[in-house]
């Protein structure tokens, strides 16, 4: 039996197998490891049993062509921030109402909070869990404000119910109950209103509860979240079934409110809130799904952070488009939800053709 001691590991080779027997006092990262252990052994370790490193050790490790799409995913952040400043001016601006310029404000605010989270995420591999929780939830929050705008464009829960009595309620909606056309149609009263933005608020308060639960899971394992956990695809589940719900209520309020509230176009913030969510529950998993096909020659990140890394950059650069586009479409001069702004106009015209009829005046006077 050999034995070697390098500051405070202890590699013992017995029939050429070594274990690792690590000091509790300071633990040695993977950079250590390869630099203290200078013997031609060649172990068969595989992308999956890798373990996420920390942040010093990435940084140090890292080859350039990732380090500057990281950079680069950072410059997109920055511009998503100065986007969403210029947001907040128009919504401060040229909305009347601070109630709903704010939910606007938490609306936009889903660009910049994702596309910083997720920066962070690739700039700290081990902070990517904790990036996708802060994202998730604030998607929830989102979907909460959506509703609460709906309602107070309709004046109101009571205005609501009232002024649009002669729309129904379409139960058979997606994503849930699309396929069930049997399902009665309802009236949009006080009550049915109420159970349908319960369906919403529930992701609000469900979602949190069960991501607590995820994060202490995740920090009990530090840094080796593996999806093979038992506990792991129950709380998936749970997550999923809450999330369908919310969007089968927000769904259900965009189909009623769809036409009354077109001149707001509420209609394209609904499939704005839609493919913002297709991001996080769909294009998450296809990523994962795919690790076994993405290599580590580098021997830095396992296969499945490595998928979240790239998953990441992608979702910087779809929220840098989808803040464009909304803009686009949610400017003042588009949009009635703005109508600060043709009071400002109106008034413009007015002061014009009093100008224009009194020019004369002036020219004679003098």
């Amino acid at each position: 039996m050999v034995k070697w001691r390098f500051y405070q590991v202890e590699v013992i080779l017995w029939n050429s197998s070594f274990s690792f027997h690590l000091s509790l006092e300071r633990p040695m990262n993977q950079t250590e490891m390869v630099e203290h252990m200078n013997f031609n052994v060649t172990a068969n370790v595989s992308c999956s049993d890798l373990i996420t490193p920390m942040f010093y050790d990435y940084m140090s490790r890292i080859d350039n062509v990732t380090l500057s799409l990281i950079v680069f995913c950072c410059v997109e952040t920055l511009i998503t921030f100065i986007l969403f400043v210029i947001c907040c001016h128009f919504f401060c601006t040229y909305v009347s109402s601070s109630a709903r310029s704010s939910k606007l404000a938490w609306l936009a605010g889903i660009f910049p909070l994702a596309s910083g989270a997720s920066c962070i995420g690739m700039i700290v591999p081990r902070a990517m869990p904790l990036s996708d929780m802060i994202i998730v939830l604030y998607i929830s929050r989102c979907l909460f404000g959506f509703v609460d705008l709906v309602i107070d464009c309709c004046g109101g829960i009571q205005s609501m119910s009232d002024e649009h009595s002669v729309f129904q309620l379409k139960l058979n909606t997606g994503p849930c109950c699309c396929c069930f056309v049997c399902l009665p149609k309802l009236s949009p009263t006080v009550k049915n209103i109420r159970i349908m933005r319960f369906f919403v608020y529930q992701n609000a308060i469900f979602r949190p509860i069960l991501f607590f639960f995820i994060g202490v899971f995740w920090v009990d394992r530090w840094g080796s979240f593996d999806s093979k956990v038992p506990f792991k695809p129950f709380i998936t589940t749970l997550v999923v079934l809450s999330s369908l719900i919310a969007l089968y209520g927000v769904n259900v309020f965009h189909m009623t409110t769809k036409e009354p509230l077109k001149k707001y176009k509420i209609h394209i913030l609904m499939s704005i809130i839609q493919f913002v969510i297709l991001i996080f529950n769909l294009q998450a998993p296809i990523f994962l799904a795919c690790s076994s096909l993405v290599s580590c020659d580098e021997m830095l990140l396992p296969s499945y952070a490595k998928t979240s890394l790239w998953h990441h950059m992608a979702v910087v650069t779809e929220c840098l488009l989808l803040l464009s586009l909304a803009m686009w479409f949610f400017r003042p001069q588009e949009n009635c939800m703005f109508d600060k702004f043709y009071i400002s106009k109106a008034d413009q015209h007015v002061e014009g053709n009093e100008t224009v009829h009194l020019k004369p005046e002036l020219l004679s006077h003098t």
